[in-house]
């Protein structure tokens, strides 16, 4: 087999196993994604209405952070049901989808903390960044001030040095350090390893495949905004409210679901040919 990843490969086999497995897939994707969206829908209809319209919040109903909290545990067990299935050489043969799900619960702990993990760390490499580029601007401001530095010139300085480094330097590090942790779902889902073993784990793995991965992501990225921007045109249409929105919902909720049904399977594969990659190279 050939060990370098490629697009196509990873686009083709996960069409294939949503095509394989495509009922269990959308019934999974209907009870923990786009039932509770609906539901959503039907508890919190002006909230939604207001989000749609891009009209600013003032208050948010009362429940509103539980069943968020609800939502978005039920899609988590959804997405990691899916990416287990696909994850697995058997996908799933010897497993059914009742234990498949009973198992990602585990899981769920763990990507919250790796997601805690991965945020604090870019977030302290950001506050690094801002520290040391403050003291630089602010040392060039009195320098070439003769001693008397411009609050108003070192402020719009500082913003515009910032804005740089984070859209050249800081995001394209994310977006990579995103695309190099990957198979972590596929890695927490298969593998008996901790928070911080299981991160290294699959940077491990995704060495050499980072740039593969970030065109696979790029494109769910893609998909995704235009899905928006139709939810945006529907809108606009005036379906908002009512039975034309609830039915604008269900169009949206449906095609969110897929495409959540395709990137939970891709990570899943994803981990797999990783793992197969790893066992040819070290032949």
């Amino acid at each position: 087999m050939n060990d370098r990843l490629t697009v196509s490969e990873l686009w083709h086999g996960t069409i294939a196993i949503v095509q394989r497995h495509f009922g269990s897939f959308v019934v999974i994707a209907a009870l923990k994604v786009l039932l509770p969206s609906l539901l959503g829908l039907l508890l919190f209809p002006e909230l939604f209405e207001m989000a749609a319209m891009g009209k600013p919040m003032k208050a948010l109903p009362s429940g509103y952070w539980l069943y968020m909290l609800v939502y978005i545990l039920a899609t988590l067990m959804g997405m990691f049901s899916i990416s287990a299935a696909a994850a697995d050489a058997d996908e799933g043969g010897g497993q059914t989808m009742g234990a498949i799900v009973c198992g990602v619960l585990r899981v769920i702990g763990k990507a919250f903390l790796a997601g805690l993990l991965f945020m604090a760390v870019y977030g302290a490499a950001i506050i690094v960044v801002a520290v040391v580029i403050g003291i630089v601007v602010g040392g060039a401001a009195i320098v070439t001030s003769g001693g008397m530095a411009s609050g108003n010139t070192g402020s719009k300085t500082f913003a515009i040095v910032m804005t740089v480094l984070l859209m050249a330097v800081i995001f394209p590090l994310v977006i990579w350090a995103s695309a190099r942790l990957a198979p972590l779902t596929g890695v927490y889902l298969r593998e008996a390893l901790g928070v911080v073993a299981g991160v290294k784990r699959a940077w491990a793995l995704s060495k050499g495949s980072a740039w593969t991965i970030f065109k696979l992501v790029l494109v769910v990225a893609v998909l995704g905004f235009a899905l928006s921007a139709f939810q945006l045109g529907l809108v606009r249409m005036g379906f908002v409210g009512g039975v034309g929105g609830f039915l604008a919902a269900a169009v949206v909720g449906s095609l969110s679901a897929l495409l959540l049904v395709y990137e939970a399977a891709g990570l899943g594969l994803l981990y797999r040919r990783l793992l197969e990659r790893e066992a040819t190279v070290s032949m």
